[in-house]
């Protein structure tokens, strides 16, 4: 799988109070059965 995230501006379309941006210390999962799972944790972003 490759994870390409989404378009830029995409969270704009929805209502202010239901868009939920990523933070740190929150983690991104996704499974494959009978492959296994794969789990990113989000952390600081640092330049």
């Amino acid at each position: 799988m490759i994870f390409t995230g989404t378009p830029e501006g995409v969270i704009w379309g929805y209502p202010e109070s239901e868009r939920h941006w990523l933070k740190t210390g929150e983690t991104v999962a996704v499974a494959v059965e009978g492959l296994g799972e794969l789990v990113t944790p989000i952390g600081e972003w640092k330049e």
